[in-house]
């Protein structure tokens, strides 16, 4: 089996042989690729809305990658270049997704119900940058952390309220908002906004991605129980604990999931650094509710970096994403991406955040003997196409929770002791 060409030039790139790129073995494949670098050379693409002032307007609003400015680039840009002379038209389509922290406080400024004053301003500061560039916005982040609430709990309306709201938003009377944004008033047809709401809702709460989004989730739910287990039963040092997590992801799991790797690893050098592993450097009572927190928090940057690859006739698209959550925020902007490859044909994709060369050495450097006997071509595309189904997932959850809570336990029973 053929080595995909995105998987060569990932590869390349990574190394810093970008010389390399020039002779790679099928270019006749490379057509189908599409890449978006961060760069800070004056001439990368500036987007059509102002990231200096949203950044600093609204330091809660993250852009997925890393900047200030991107190079953008196509069969359909490179083509453009060479006729033109070195110009191309690109499109651009961006959207901006909410925890569901803001999603609430948005559907209570909507209701005009009372929310905290720092939490109101940052709502009408969402709402003027929403006007004042026609943001689009993306619902799916926030439903599909509350969509399964309300499939259990029939009663639970939270979900549709909230959609109910983002759809008022399009409606706001714009004169009477700067008159007096703490009261905002909409001009619409409330229940015909309502039967759309439904229909919306409906259509996304038993929807294939939804359900995919929340496997992710819980895959992610695991790796961080068992780090925390790795941890909390006090490894000799960071290296045998990350070799442990790795031996849990490739011989467990069947995968090697490298954005969490990479946030693993971060905690596990220096547990105290990283604020939103906070729970578990503190070893919070209630861990493992605040491990679900976490997980579902992780799953949003996943989500975002499958909604980058989207395009429509060639174009891209660059995902924002907001927080009220400080500790998340602030992990996000961390590990943003430096560069992502897609390849349109085999829907594949590659993504390398600044730290990508580091994290590559120490899974290397951490790979036990049984791992490094799973790193061949073919083990590793079979690891691609594998998913551990949903039940196995869920047992393997409810083992990791028992030993969990006794870890908790007793490391608190320890500490309070000294």
């Amino acid at each position: 089996m053929e080595k995909p060409i995105i998987d060569e030039m990932f590869e390349l790139i990574v190394r810093g042989e970008l010389e390399k790129l020039e002779s790679i073995s099928r270019p006749e494949d490379a057509i189908h690729i599409r890449s978006i670098v961060s760069t800070s050379n004056n001439g990368g693409v500036n987007l059509a809305i102002d990231l200096e002032e949203i950044t600093s307007l609204a330091p809660w609003i993250t852009p997925i990658f890393h900047g200030p400015k991107l190079y953008l680039m196509s069969a359909s840009t490179a083509l453009q270049s060479s006729i033109s002379g070195g110009k191309s038209n690109i499109t651009i389509d961006w959207s901006f997704s909410f925890d569901s922290n803001v999603a609430e406080k948005v559907r209570a400024y909507v209701n005009h119900e009372n929310i905290n004053s720092a939490d109101q301003e940052r709502v009408i500061t969402l709402i003027r940058l929403k006007n004042k560039y026609s943001l689009q916005t993306d619902l799916i982040p926030f439903l599909f952390e509350n969509l399964r609430l309300s499939r259990n709990d029939t009663k639970n309306d939270r979900p549709l309220n909230t959609i109910l709201a983002f759809k008022k938003l399009d409606h706001l009377d714009l004169k009477a908002f700067e008159k007096n944004p703490k009261k905002p008033l909409f001009q619409c047809d409330e229940e015909d906004l309502i039967k759309s709401s439904i229909k919306t809702y409906e259509d996304l709460v038993n929807a294939k991605e939804v359900k995919n989004r929340e496997h992710k989730a819980l895959f992610t739910q695991v790796i961080l129980f068992e780090l925390a287990i790795i941890w909390l039963k006090r490894p000799s040092n960071s290296e045998t604990a990350f070799r442990d997590l790795i031996d849990f992801c490739v011989l467990h799991l069947k995968k090697l999931p490298k954005y969490e790797l990479l946030l693993s690893l971060k905690f596990l050098e220096n547990p105290t650094k990283i604020r939103f592993f906070g729970p578990l450097s503190g070893v919070s009572k209630k861990l493992t509710k605040e491990l679900r927190g976490m997980a579902w928090d992780i799953s949003h940057m996943r989500s975002l970096e499958t909604l980058s690859t989207a395009s429509n006739h060639g174009s891209f698209f660059i995902p924002f994403f907001v927080s009220f959550d400080e500790r998340f925020s602030e992990i996000l902007k961390q590990h943003q991406i430096q560069f992502l490859l897609m390849d349109d044909r085999l829907k594949r994709m590659q993504s390398a955040t600044p730290s990508e060369m580091y994290l590559q050495q120490k899974i290397n450097s951490c790979m036990s003997q049984k791992v490094l006997q799973e790193m061949t071509h073919l083990k590793s595309e079979e690891r691609r196409q594998h998913k551990t189904p949903t039940f196995e997932l869920e047992h393997i959850l409810y083992q990791q929770e028992k030993i969990l809570e006794q870890l908790v336990e007793d490391t608190r029973a320890n500490r309070s002791k000294t």
